[in-house]
């Protein structure tokens, strides 16, 4: 790998970054904690509507089991922390060594495109796009291994390549096959253009054919033998796309604003792959933008077959994931750039890169423009001194503007981490043991004070929460679950509220439906969307507008409803919104939930 002790130093700092605020039991993680229970212990749960039908063969069903076999050596938390340390290493070495071998950036340059792929969520079109999620889930895994997939492709090794899009794709089957044909289309057109052979793109065939024919056995054959009833395309989009997730399918119903900071990331990409122009960094750059063309008309073409046409194949695709790919490509390019700016010595060109790091979440499409815009200036028309300090002065209050105003802030405090440990281990004359030494403390120190403040409560920022186990969740809805695990019967079903996703893990009680945990099997689904009609109302929209009247009809549960519902789905218990009104004492109370007895008293 040629990394040198400085380049470990800074790998094992990023990828421990995330540690600051880390979820466990938060987020889409929740929706595959049953499976992976279940695959564990065949008792966990049984009657749980969404534990048994999300346990046949599904999207989910290589990750959750892999995850479950880890299970019988360590508790699912570790697991969960573990896996998150790893695939942070493989991402930060995959995005470091990209820039350093491919793009023949330095390893300060390097490290900047590293800590952008870590720490710096950017542009979030489709709520779905990143290349770091706060709570683990399967793209966590298959992200870097398909990133990968991409470099070895574009470096010749093509079986290497296949092996890490099929092992990506193992546990998530959608965005390993999806980054291998934006890999494989990339590199084809690539080698038209650099005018190469006809035999250099037939070598793609075999393994293509190879990737290809593991995914059919892999996925599309048990699929098949299972006998599983299709539901038409127009109730699957009236289901999911429609209704469950439109903020992940829909790019007609995205916030303009979201399109705009695209626009602007895609701008400068423009400006940066303008900037790469040496022999040695136009293979993969051309492949990075060939990359970025292919996932742009994919996205269009979303837009016209899911929006217009409600094409089941196209919506299935969620193709505004690999939006993903557009923003790794953009962090490489400016690595690469950002190397040549930092060895010149310039306020601007120095601090631009850092700048761009800083200015997390939604802003870091603008700064980025506006940083490469202005070095570009800054280049070309010979600044001087004065002026360029100046234009160093405007950027950065552009920067803090952007950040406090559409950025998001607690990305903030570990992109200045990642900043301040590339300064002191690329940029210090610090030897290297007191550098790597000063930049770990420091790491150690945010990381142990969060530890701390989970008790304390010292600050209440969510950096300073994380949240390791079961235990660490404190909210009234944690509560309560810990009260129905205690106090109720195993086995006993609970009506909850729409967003109670984490009960059925932490009361380790079946639930008759929640809004989150949908099942990805065919007549699962149907089934599910009837339960949501029944218990929550059939409400209009889709998504959070959904969500939100979903909530609504919830607090207005009567006892008549509630008795109807105990009765269809055999239901014991329920847990109520605490102003639900509702005839006698209930069994427990919190500052926001009561649970109450369903069953008629004698």
């Amino acid at each position: 790998m040629n990394l040198s002790n400085r380049d470990i130093a800074f790998l094992v700092i990023l990828t421990a970054i995330p540690v600051l605020g880390y979820q466990f039991g938060m987020g889409n993680q929740v929706e595959q904690f049953p499976i992976i229970e279940r695959l564990r212990d065949p008792n966990f749960i049984v009657g749980d509507f969404y534990t048994d039908s999300a346990v046949r063969f599904g999207p989910r069903f290589y990750y959750s089991w892999f995850v479950s076999f880890l299970t019988h050596i360590a508790p699912l938390a570790v697991v969960i922390f573990l896996l998150t340390c790893a695939v942070n290493f493989g991402l930060g070495l995959v995005t470091f060594q990209a820039v350093r071998k491919r793009l023949e950036g330095s390893p300060t340059g390097s490290a900047i495109a590293a800590a952008l792929a870590i720490a710096n969520s950017s542009f979030a079109l489709g709520l779905a796009g990143y290349l770091r999620f706060e709570s683990f889930q399967p793209a966590s895994i298959a992200i870097p291994l398909s990133f990968a997939g991409f470099i070895w492709l574009a470096e010749g090794r093509r079986y290497l390549a296949a092996g890490a899009f099929f092992v990506a794709s193992l546990s998530h089957p959608l965005i390993g096959p999806e980054i291998a044909l934006v890999a494989y289309g990339s590199c084809a057109l690539s080698d038209l253009v650099e005018r190469k052979g006809v035999r250099e793109l037939l070598a793609y065939i075999p393994s293509g054919l190879l990737f290809a024919a593991l995914f059919f056995v892999a996925w599309v054959l048990p699929d098949l033998s299972s006998e599983n009833v299709r539901l038409s395309s127009e109730e699957f989009f009236s289901i999911v796309p429609a209704f469950r997730s439109p903020h992940h399918y829909l790019g007609t119903t995205f916030p303009l604003s979201h399109y705009r900071q695209v626009a602007a990331f895609l701008a400068a990409i423009a400006i940066l792959a303008y900037q790469l122009r040496e022999a040695g960094q136009v293979a993969l750059r051309n492949r990075l933008l060939f990359a970025t063309g292919i996932v742009i008309v994919m996205c269009a073409a979303s837009l016209i077959l899911v929006d217009s046409m409600h094409n089941r194949l196209a919506a299935s695709a969620q193709v505004f994931r690999m939006l993903m790919v557009v923003k790794w490509a953009g962090f490489l390019l400016f690595g690469a750039v950002a190397s040549r700016w930092l060895g010149t010595g310039r306020p601007l060109l120095v601090a631009a890169p850092f700048l761009v790091l800083l200015s997390t979440g939604e802003a870091q499409p603008y700064v980025m423009l506006a940083a490469t815009t202005l070095a570009l200036a800054a280049e070309r028309w010979s600044v001087g001194k004065r002026t360029e300090i100046v234009l160093t002065v405007l950027l950065a209050l552009f920067a803090f503007y952007e950040t406090m105003h559409i950025g998001s802030r607690e990305e903030v405090v570990r992109a200045a981490l990642a900043g301040m440990s590339i300064g002191l281990l690329y940029m210090s004359p610090l030897v290297l043991p007191v550098a790597a030494g000063l930049a770990i403390s420091a790491a150690i120190a945010l990381i142990a004070f969060g530890w701390v403040n989970r008790s304390l409560q010292i600050s209440h920022r969510g950096i300073f929460n994380p949240t390791y186990q079961w235990s660490d969740l404190k909210t009234d809805d944690a509560d309560i679950a810990r009260w129905a695990k205690v106090n109720t019967p195993a086995g006993a079903v609970w009506i909850t509220p729409p967003e109670f996703e984490t009960f059925r893990l932490i009361a380790e009680r079946p639930v008759v439906v929640d809004f989150t945990s949908i099942p990805l099997q065919e007549l699962a689904m149907r089934e599910w969307r009837r339960r949501i009609r029944d218990v929550y109302g059939d409400v209009p929209g889709g998504g959070f507008v959904a969500q939100h009247a979903m909530d609504a009809n919830y607090r207005a549960m009567t006892r008549e409803k509630a008795a109807q519902l105990s009765a269809e789905y055999r239901a014991r218990f329920a847990v109520l919104d605490r102003e639900t009104p509702w005839p006698g004492k209930p069994l427990y109370e919190n500052g926001t939930y009561k649970a109450v007895s369903l069953e008629t008293p004698h």
